[in-house]
């Protein structure tokens, strides 16, 4: 069976051990690094929330032996489920492009994916070490600290969002933007969008600036060039809509069901109430 190895090293490691967060973060580290390798070679964009239960399962790993010659992490590849399939093949293929990795950031693995290794370190002291590989293997790899700053500037770009806005602190200038069923954005911005930012507190927005995407590319930040309150739509006409001539009624023939994990039905369900909320409470300007 094939075998990841994550190995810490540092003074007295072997002996005191591993931080609980430096060690919670290694196997969720390589856990998600297997998993948007896995959802890479499907062919599938990584989204908010677990990938489908098929793509789960190849990229699944497992705990088999914990060594103490520094501290050595051993995590198989979880055994497919019995079933069809046509991606049985994703998840060795995903086991062997991470144990290849060469620990650069040009690699031809996809960013998200060693921005998840690249997390790690954070959460380990100054003075350890962290590998992707054991002793024994003459091709291990070191996963590095980097400069994460450095890599959110290279990611910048235009940014036009949408939501509602919130938490405005005029002191430290900066603000949220709530965006329904998503990750909210933290914002900042100048003196000069003061007023502009205290007449549209807790309003609907639309929000232009310069963004820039942390390693899960979500938007880790964006500065405020621009805000505007964004319009929320017509007020619905009740007589219209029960005098329609042509209604468009429920078509049990023409039903499109789709495969949801619980979480993913939560967080759907969330964004809708969430959305039909925030419209009964706006009203157009």
């Amino acid at each position: 069976m094939e075998r990841l190895y994550v190995t810490f090293e540092g003074p007295r490691t072997s002996e005191d051990g591993v931080p609980v967060a430096g060690f919670v973060a290694a196997l969720q580290g390589v856990q998600g690094a297997m998993r948007l390798m896995v959802q890479h070679l499907a062919g599938s964009q990584p989204v908010s929330g677990r990938p489908s239960r098929p793509l789960q399962d190849q990229g699944a790993l497992r705990v088999s032996l914990i060594r103490q010659d520094s501290v050595v992490l051993e995590l198989p590849l979880d055994p497919m489920p019995d079933g069809p399939g046509d991606a049985d093949t994703y998840g060795p293929r995903a086991f062997d492009a991470l144990a290849n990795w060469d620990g650069s950031e040009n690699s031809t693995l996809p960013a998200a994916v060693t921005g998840k290794f690249y997390g790690i370190p954070s959460k380990l002291p100054d003075e350890m070490r962290l590998w992707l590989g054991d002793s024994e293997n003459p091709r291990r790899t070191e996963v590095k600290r980097i400069n994460r700053a450095r890599t959110l500037k290279s990611q910048a770009e235009e940014a036009i969002l949408y939501g509602s806005l919130k938490a405005v602190n005029w002191h430290t200038r900066t603000a949220e933007l709530h965006r329904y069923g998503a990750q909210h954005v933290p914002l900042r911005f100048d003196a000069e969008l003061d007023d502009d930012m205290r007449r549209l507190a807790t309003r609907h927005v639309e929000v232009r600036g310069d963004g820039r995407f942390d390693e899960n590319d979500n938007w880790a930040s964006v500065r405020v060039e621009k805000i505007s309150g964004a319009p929320v739509g017509k007020p619905f006409d009740l007589d219209a809509f029960l005098n329609e001539p042509n209604p468009r009624v429920f078509d049990p023939e023409k039903v499109v069901t789709i495969d949801l994990t619980d979480e993913e039905w939560e967080s759907f369900h969330r964004a809708i109430n969430e959305g039909r909320d925030a419209c009964l409470r706006q009203t157009p300007d």
